[in-house]
C-alpha cells in the first residue's frame, strides 16, 4: 500500500523539461532568429535552454554569449563542447546531457534541436501533455518533421519505430523531435561520437534494443521544421560516406542480406554513396567467411597514395600460405584519393576498409585491433604492415605461418631490411633472442635514447595471436617499441625468428623524419628505456 501511494506520488511530480541546442558553423543569427527563438516562444516554456557552442572561431563564440547576455535570461545557459568536436554534433549533444545530470533527474526530459530547426510553439506543450497523460512516464516522445525540401512531412506510427527501419534509414527521427526520458539518454550512454553522421540512427537503435518501442509515445501533427543547410552534415559528401560505413560496419552483424541490399540502395539514390562493395565484403567476411582460418594483416592509411600499391602487392603476393590472408585497411583521414589508384587491387574479396579519424598512427593501430576482434573470427594470428613498407620476398608469411604452427607462440618477433633514401642498405635488423636478456635489453634500449644504437627494436615485425592482442601506448614516437617491450616483459611466450628477414622497413616515412629532427625523438627512447626499467624492476620484485 505505502509502495504505491510513493508510486503514485512519483508519477504526479511535474517533470522538468531541459532542451539542448549545439551550435555549429558560425550559425549565429540562425541559432538566435529561428532555433533559440522557436524555443522563447513556446506556450509552455522549457525549465532550462542549454547552447553548447561547438563553433571553433573565438569571434563566433564571444558573439554568442554577449547575445546571450543581451536576452536577459536567467533560463538560457552557455557552455562549450568539451567532448569530440565536429562530429555531427554528438560531442556537443553528449557534452550537453552532461551538464544537464546537475539539473534534471531520470524522469526529467530532455529535448535537443538543431541550431538551423526549429519549433511550432505548442511542440513541448504537446510533449508534456504526451507525458502526464500516461500512465506510466513515456521513454521518448517524437512528433512529426517537415523537410524544407520536401513537399510531405515525415509521417509515422509506433510499429515504424523499430531496429529493421533504422538499419535500412530513418522512419521521421532526427535530432531535432528527439524527446526523451532523461535516464533513458543517460542508460544508453548518449550519442556515438565515432560517428561523422547517421547519429539519430544509431541512438534510436540503441534505444530499441534497451527500451524495445513499448513506452513511447507518438504526437500525429507536424510540430518540427527541419531546414537542410548546404553546411549540414546531410549533404556533405565526405561526412555523410564515412558516417554511412562507419555506420553499417557497426550494425553488420544486424543485417539480413535483403535488408543491407535496401539500405545500401537507398543510400546510393539519396546520397550517391559509392562504399557498397566494401560493406558487402564485410558483410560477407561476418555471416560466410566465419569457419576458414584466417591471417589478418592490418594496414594503417594516411595519404599513402604513392607507397600503397607496393606494400599490397607485396602481401598478396605471399605464397604456400595455407590459411586465408585478409588485409584489413584503416583509413585515418586521407585527402589524396588513393582509393582510385589502387581500384583494380580493391576489388579483392579479401581487402576491406574501415574509415577513422584520429590523425594519429598508434590510435589508428589500436583501432585496427579492435575491428579485426570485432569483425573477424577464426584468426590464428595478426601482423601489420606500414603503407611506405613491404614484405621482402614471397614466402615470408609462409614461414611466419610454419613457426606459428611448430612453435605455438602467443608473440612473433621477425627481422627486417632497411631501405634509406629509395635503397636497400647493408644494415639489417635481426630479430635476435638475446633480447630476452634484460641485461642486453636495457643496454639496447639505452642506446637508443642517446640516438648511438645500431639498430632499434624490430618492433614492426611483430606477430600476435587474438588473445594477445595489446593496445599501442597513444603517444606520437616508439608506440611500436613500447608495445613490443611490455611484451618482451611479460609472461608471453615469444619466438624470435632470427632466420627471417619480412619486411623492407622504410627509414624515410615522414612521421620518422619529422621526429629524428625534433627532442620528441629521443625524449621517447628515453621514456621508453625508464619504463623498462620499471617493468624489470617489477618482474624482478615478482
Amino acid at each position: 500500500m505505502v509502495f504505491a501511494i510513493y508510486k503514485n506520488l512519483k508519477i504526479m511530480k511535474k517533470p522538468k523539461v531541459g532542451v539542448i541546442i549545439a551550435s555549429s558553423l558560425n550559425r549565429n543569427d540562425l541559432l538566435f532568429s529561428r532555433s533559440l527563438n522557436s524555443v522563447l516562444s513556446q506556450s509552455k516554456p522549457p525549465d532550462h535552454i542549454l547552447i553548447v557552442d561547438d563553433n571553433q572561431d573565438e569571434t563566433t563564440s564571444k558573439d554568442i554569449e554577449q547575445r546571450i547576455l543581451k536576452l536577459k535570461n536567467n533560463k538560457i545557459h552557455y557552455i562549450k563542447n568539451s567532448q569530440t568536436p565536429n562530429m555531427s554534433g554528438s560531442g556537443a549533444w553528449n557534452c550537453g546531457i552532461k551538464w544537464y545530470e546537475n539539473f534534471l533527474e531520470d524522469d526529467d526530459y530532455m529535448a535537443i534541436l538543431d541550431d538551423d530547426d526549429s519549433w511550432h510553439e505548442e511542440y513541448i506543450s504537446s510533449c508534456y501533455d504526451a507525458i502526464t497523460s500516461s500512465s506510466r512516464m513515456p521513454d521518448a516522445v517524437f512528433g512529426f518533421i517537415k523537410r524544407g525540401d520536401c513537399d510531405k512531412c515525415s509521417s509515422f506510427e509506433v510499429e515504424d519505430i523499430n531496429i529493421s527501419n533504422f538499419l535500412k534509414g530513418n522512419p521521421g527521427i532526427q535530432g531535432s523531435n528527439m524527446f526523451f526520458r532523461f535516464g533513458v539518454l543517460k542508460a544508453i550512454d548518449g550519442f556515438d561520437e565515432t560517428l561523422a553522421s547517421c547519429t539519430d540512427r544509431d541512438l534510436m537503435i540503441r534505444f530499441l534494443q534497451k527500451y524495445s518501442n513499448k513506452n513511447i509515445r507518438i504526437i500525429p501533427k507536424v510540430l518540427i521544421k527541419y531546414f537542410a543547410s548546404k553546411d549540414s552534415v546531410t549533404l556533405n559528401f565526405t561526412s555523410k560516406t564515412k558516417g554511412l560505413n562507419s555506420f553499417h560496419i557497426k550494425y553488420i552483424r544486424l543485417y539480413s542480406k535483403e535488408l543491407l541490399e535496401e539500405a545500401l540502395q537507398r543510400a546510393k539514390n539519396l546520397f550517391n554513396y559509392q562504399e557498397s562493395a566494401n560493406i558487402k565484403k564485410i558483410f560477407n567476411l561476418v555471416h560466410k567467411n566465419t569457419k576458414p582460418k584466417k591471417i589478418v594483416i592490418g594496414v594503417a592509411v594516411h595519404n599513402s597514395k604513392n607507397t600503397l600499391r607496393r606494400c599490397l602487392e607485396s602481401i598478396l603476393a605471399q605464397k604456400d600460405v595455407k590459411r586465408d590472408i585478409w588485409i584489413l585497411i584503416a583509413d585515418d583521414d586521407s585527402n589524396d584519393d588513393w582509393k582510385k589508384s589502387i581500384s583494380d587491387i580493391l576489388k579483392n574479396e579479401k581487402i576491406v576498409i574501415i574509415d577513422v579519424k584520429n590523425h594519429h598512427t598508434a590510435k589508428t593501430r589500436n583501432d585496427i585491433n579492435h575491428y579485426i576482434k570485432m569483425l573477424f573470427e577464426n584468426v590464428s594470428f595478426i601482423g601489420r604492415l606500414d603503407a611506405d613498407d613491404e614484405y621482402a620476398s614471397e614466402d615470408v608469411l609462409s614461414k611466419i605461418e610454419s613457426k606459428f604452427d611448430d612453435i605455438k607462440p602467443d608473440v612473433l618477433v621477425a627481422g627486417n631490411y632497411l631501405r634509406l633514401d629509395g635503397k636497400i642498405i647493408d644494415r639489417v635488423n635481426i630479430a635476435t633472442s638475446k633480447l630476452t636478456n634484460k641485461t642486453h635489453l636495457l643496454s639496447r634500449l639505452k642506446k637508443m635514447s642517446k640516438g648511438i644504437a645500431e639498430a632499434e627494436l624490430p618492433s614492426c615485425n611483430v606477430f600476435m595471436t587474438p588473445n594477445s592482442l595489446q593496445d599501442y601506448p597513444e603517444i606520437s614516437s616508439a608506440e611500436d617499441h613500447f608495445l613490443l617491450v611490455r611484451l618482451l616483459l611479460s609472461d608471453k611466450k615469444i619466438e624470435f625468428a632470427e632466420d627471417i628477414l619480412l619486411t623492407i622497413y622504410n627509414l624515410s616515412g615522414n612521421k620518422t623524419a619529422d621526429n629524428k629532427q625534433t627532442e620528441k625523438y629521443l625524449n621517447a627512447r628515453k621514456q621508453l628505456y625508464e619504463e623498462a626499467m620499471r617493468l624489470c624492476k617489477m618482474k624482478k620484485e615478482d
